[in-house]
């Protein structure tokens, strides 16, 4: 019994300094018997050499199992992070203007609905980027009662100017209305009447809101603006040019921006400068709100038998819209605590706009007519103006009616 002890313990020894011995054999050739592919350049070039065969695999996998139109929607299949960082960068504004009204403030009466004030819609200057308060709006949203958000959006004096239209009275022109309804599951209706029809029927003008469509006025269109989900802010609406989405905007795009706005107003800026400090608090966007319009793309997946077939639709987003709310381009009077308070809002309308190449060929030709969009197109643009201002002042609404039961719900437990 003994004896098997020993041996067991004089086995384990021999297998621990042979361990030892084979650790120290390749730690001395390791040191002296380098093979010459070891140096960095060689590695570097192994290391270059073997990524670029694994691309040419991979190309030729893809060509051969992918149809063509794969790499055009390819790019588009990115996580929400990136599509939302690149927004800003694909949006060029075409149209701003400045939207009025001062919300409701953390210091107002607790849970009290707001005036039925208008609210209005000015046009800014180019030339300097501030809003012409001085002359008669562009849009006007009406509102009757204090117990209703229902509203009617009207023309202005402005109206003909915003839209490129010459010779325009100045007869307020109803091109849409929203109608909110109480209770849950119950969204609010916006319709859209066009500026044409009116015109040609002679129709009086509608100076009131009403649940019912003006003046028996056939809507343009008909939608309502559904919660996306009880979990986020996002209101989601199906209408004739599309289907769009308002969100917020996350923390980064808020930044990205204020970037941008702090930088063109450093290179811009005339006489005396302020310092870095006060330009940056100043400049910096407090709250963001962006339309996107999201279109369905369905794009095709390899089933592994060399063959493609449907994918999955995934959704291509594209900025249509954005509100920017900062001390510089809010409403005056209103503060970054305020909730439903108005700001600068930026349109990109180059879908709804001639293109490139006709504008190119009426002036290669001469023909100034050839430019101007047809009556369809010039419609689709007009509504696509009244889609987009009736639906942020709903956004800003909705923020009124958020506060009122926060405050409300406080109230009731105390």
């Amino acid at each position: 019994m003994a004896s098997d002890e020993k041996h067991h313990r004089l086995s384990f020894l021999h297998r621990r300094h042979k361990h030892s011995s084979d650790a120290s054999s390749l730690a001395s050739s390791s040191k002296g018997d380098l093979p010459q592919y070891a140096s960095g350049i060689q590695l570097e070039t192994m290391s270059t050499h073997k990524s670029s065969l694994e691309d040419n695999a991979d190309a030729e996998s893809v060509n051969t199992s992918l149809p063509a139109y794969d790499t055009l929607y390819g790019s588009l299949s990115n996580t929400a992070a990136d599509t939302n960082a690149s927004s800003l960068a694909s949006f060029h504004p075409t149209l701003q203007l400045q939207l009025d009204t001062t919300g409701k403030s953390s210091c107002s009466a607790i849970a009290a609905t707001l005036r039925p004030d208008p609210i209005c819609a000015y046009l800014v200057s180019g030339s300097d980027d501030t809003a012409l308060y001085h002359e008669e709006p562009a849009l006007v949203s009406l509102r009757t009662k204090r117990s209703s958000n229902s509203c009617t959006l009207v023309t202005g004096q402005s109206y003909g100017r915003l839209t490129g239209r010459r010779n325009y009275g100045s007869d307020q022109i109803t091109v849409g209305s929203t109608v909110y309804r109480i209770g849950p599951g119950r969204p609010p209706r916006v319709g859209l009447f066009a500026v044409d029809q009116q015109i040609h029927e002679q129709l009086p003008a509608l100076t009131v809101a009403s649940e019912k469509e003006p003046n028996g006025t056939v809507p343009w269109d008909k939608y309502e603006i559904h919660n996306k989900s009880i979990f986020n802010r996002v209101q989601t609406f199906r209408t004739r040019l599309g289907t769009y989405e308002w969100r917020y905007a996350t923390r980064a795009e808020r930044k990205a921006l204020s970037k941008q706005l702090i930088e063109t107003a450093s290179r811009s800026g005339t006489g005396a400068m302020p310092t870095l400090k006060e330009v940056t608090k100043y400049h910096s966007v407090n709250n963001l709100m962006v339309l996107e319009r999201v279109t369905q793309v369905y794009g095709s997946v390899d089933n592994g038998e060399g063959a493609s077939s449907v994918g999955k639709p995934q959704e291509v987003r594209r900025p249509v819209a954005r509100l920017i709310r900062s001390k510089a381009m809010r409403t005056p009077g209103s503060s970054s605590h305020s909730a439903g308070n108005g700001g600068r809002l930026q349109m990109d309308l180059s879908e709804w706009m001639p293109s490139a190449a006709a504008a190119a060929a009426a002036t290669n030709t001469g023909d100034s007519k050839a430019a101007q969009p047809s009556a369809d197109e010039q419609t689709d643009r007009d509504m696509a103006i009244a889609l987009i201002v009736s639906s942020c002042i709903t956004m800003l609404k909705r923020e009124v009616d958020r506060r009122r039961g926060q405050e409300a719900a406080v109230v009731a437990s105390a």
